[in-house]
């Protein structure tokens, strides 16, 4: 086992000092700090206690990073483990706060008039790559505006025009729009100035300043998900960038951008509240975060293709498209939670045109109807059973019947014998000489003559 490192005190870090400084003007140690430690004792000595203190600090830090001391500690990417608690704090405090606005915002509605009314917003980007920095290089973003007693609102969408993909990022680039949005990082004819993406951002969301006290609301999105095309870390970065192009009139934290799973769940838990019927109230009930998800996940929506941008219709690549996301993450949200407010469903808003306006009713029929059809299941332990409690009595069969007359394989036999042998089939077996003595063994085994009798025996 290696030997504990001893920390080094205040007076060698004083003597590194010294060294460095008297190697500047061509003095030389050839003992090394042996050497040094007789001249610079007696300076150490008469040395002020305000420079003495620059090399206790020095000695202060050493021995805190040789116990260890989280602040000092680095990671394998060389990040100052402190640098990584704090911000898993900032991010959990940042949840805490995240949640408690949704719970309040959706408790505060509470009559049926209120959420229905009650506007939300809802985001998605798709990206090109992701540089340096956790910097996201947009491809399109879609803002959508809608309420639960009118539906989609508004819809604000773009294609972005990356500009320069920074060096070795450009394959990166290609391969994920390939297997995505197939949106082409060159002559894309997307948006090219940030400033006017930022200023219809802001117009969409104006309307909601009123009932969020003057400030600009939320956005909801799904959280990180390479396989269905979701990223809230790619929005946060994206609008970040948007933000940063207003010189003017900057401030980082103006749009907030919060968790869809939770928004959904909560909104389904007050339909649940505010619900009349019991059936509306049992369909609206989601018991946990997990099932929202769920439920968002499944995207029963996207193959609708009148609701994407012209440049992903002609792709065939609607399932892919921003403003295909921001709506039928409406109309989903909607198919669920209109039911429970009485809330007349209206094609093109609530749900996809030509979608059944009666889905939910016949669903809960459907549901009401399996409940009286079906019947209850009774488990029987078998095992537990005893016999004589059982009340089975076999029943007596009647022998069957003889047959009528003798059956067509028997009539081709031969009367003489059962088998239908003669004696003919049946000759003598002459004993030969073998290798023993020739003694018959008289033992059935083929040493002496077979009888015509013993050979037709049963």
């Amino acid at each position: 086992m290696p030997k504990k490192k001893t920390p080094r005190n205040a007076f060698y870090f004083f003597m590194l000092d010294y060294k460095a400084r008297c190697e500047r003007n061509g003095e030389r140690f050839p003992n090394g700090l042996r050497d040094v430690q007789l001249e610079a004792g007696p300076e150490w000595n008469v040395l002020p206690a305000n420079e003495k203190k620059k090399y206790e600090d020095m000695a202060k830090e050493e021995k805190a990073r040789l116990k260890g001391d989280s602040s000092n500690k680095l990671t394998c990417w060389h990040t100052p483990y402190k640098v990584v608690d704090d911000e898993k704090d900032e991010e959990e405090r940042f949840k805490n706060e995240m949640n408690s606005y949704i719970e309040n915002t959706v408790s505060s509605l509470a009559s049926k008039k209120l959420l229905a009314e009650h506007k939300f917003y809802l985001v998605h980007v798709n990206y090109f790559c992701i540089t340096e920095g956790e910097c996201y290089h947009p491809a399109e973003l879609a803002v959508s505006e809608f309420s639960l007693a009118e539906g989609i609102i508004d819809v604000y969408s773009t294609i972005i025009s990356p500009g320069n993909i920074p060096l070795g990022y450009r394959h990166n680039a290609m391969q994920n729009a390939e297997n995505s949005h197939k949106i082409p990082i060159d002559d894309n004819g997307g948006e090219k100035n940030f400033y006017n993406i930022l200023i219809a951002v802001k117009n969409i969301l104006q309307r909601g300043r009123a009932s969020n006290g003057g400030m600009y609301p939320p956005m909801y999105t799904m959280p990180d998900n390479v396989s269905l095309n979701t990223s809230i870390s790619a929005v946060r970065s994206v609008m970040k960038n948007l933000l940063s192009s207003d010189t003017e009139d900057y401030d980082e934290n103006m749009f907030k951008i919060y968790s869809l799973e939770k928004l959904f769940l909560e909104l389904r838990q007050a339909c649940k509240k505010l619900s009349e019927s019991e059936e509306d109230d049992a369909e609206a009930a989601i018991p946990a975060m997990s099932i929202a998800r769920t439920e968002l996940e499944k995207d029963v929506f996207n193959f609708i293709p009148n609701i994407a941008c012209p440049f992903h219709y002609d792709e065939e690549a609607v399932e892919y498209c921003s403003k295909s996301y921001v709506q039928r993450w409406v109309y989903l949200i909607c198919d669920h939670c209109c039911g429970p407010l009485d809330i007349t469903i209206v094609q093109g808003k609530h749900i996809p045109l030509n979608a059944d306006v009666n889905f939910q009713k016949k669903k809960l029929e459907e549901k009401k109807e399996t409940e009286v059809c079906s019947k209850p299941i009774t488990w029987v332990d078998h095992s537990k059973v005893s016999a004589s409690a059982s009340t089975w009595v076999p029943r007596e069969q009647a022998p069957l019947p003889r047959p009528q007359r003798q059956s067509n394989t028997a009539q081709l036999l031969s009367k003489s014998n059962e088998f239908g042998y003669s004696s003919e089939d049946f000759p003598s077996i002459p004993l030969g000489r073998g290798r023993g003595r020739g003694t018959p063994r008289g033992n059935g085994r083929g040493n002496s003559p077979l009888s015509f009798a013993a050979a037709t025996r049963k």
